[in-house]
């Protein structure tokens, strides 16, 4: 494209002259200024086809970068993401991993606790084991019932007709309690509580204080004492 301008130029200057019939001092310095104008034109078009060129390459550039921050960009955006997934499968496995202490913790708590209740258990094992062999030790011990003697024993003229009832219904009808003789003599329970006691106290009975209300029963002997009355009443008679 230059070449062809400077052609045309040539021509153009060299019909110039000829025409103008100009003198070697006009021709030179009109050809050197021609020569100055036409390196400027060359010069002005050399700069611009480097500064499209020039342009073109920083569009190309500029596209490049734009496409490399682009994909910069979304691989940031892609690694955010997984990270963040990894910080929540963290958190995540870390607060799973925090139940499961606190629920060891709590089966720890539990085998510890059953531990004591073991112990516990064996040691009262073996206390009752102790108080089954001293019960077997009392059990083996012969009981020694007590025997009314006569002779030391208060006569039986001197007890009330409400009391040799009782010991009537207790040698025939077996062991009672205050409550059942009391229905059966027709007293308070006051009278029958203290008529009950006070033939305990006289040895005719004995009383079992195991339970409540306490148990009565005639004492070994006493159904022969009974029996020997009712012959000698019978026989004044």
């Amino acid at each position: 494209m230059i070449s062809r301008e400077v052609i045309f130029i040539t021509k153009f200057l060299h019909k110039y002259v000829e025409e103008n019939e100009m003198g070697f001092e006009d021709t030179l310095t009109f050809t050197l200024v021609t020569i100055l104008i036409l390196a400027t034109m060359i010069f002005a078009v050399l700069f611009y086809k480097m500064l499209s060129r020039a342009t073109k390459e920083y569009e190309k550039a500029k596209n490049i970068v734009r496409g490399i921050v682009i994909t910069l960009k979304k691989n940031q955006d892609k690694q955010n993401k997984r990270l963040g997934q990894i910080v929540f499968n963290v958190e995540s496995i870390q607060a799973a991993t925090d139940k499961q202490y606190i629920k060891l913790q709590r089966l720890e708590d539990k085998i510890k606790s059953l531990i004591r209740s073991v112990k516990i258990q064996e040691n009262l094992q073996k206390q009752i084991a102790v108080i089954n062999n001293k019960i077997k030790k009392i059990s083996n011990v012969k009981r020694i019932e007590p025997v009314l003697d006569v002779e030391k024993q208060p006569s039986l003229n001197k007890l009330t007709e409400t009391e040799k009832q009782v010991l009537v219904i207790l040698v025939e009808e077996g062991p009672k309690t205050a409550p059942d003789v009391e229905n059966k003599i027709g007293k308070t329970r006051e009278h029958t509580a203290r008529l009950m006691k006070m033939l305990w106290q006289k040895g005719f009975i004995e009383r079992d204080t195991h339970r409540i209300p306490f148990i009565y029963r005639p004492i070994k002997g006493l159904k022969k004492l009974l029996d020997k009355k009712m012959s000698l009443t019978t026989s004044r008679n």
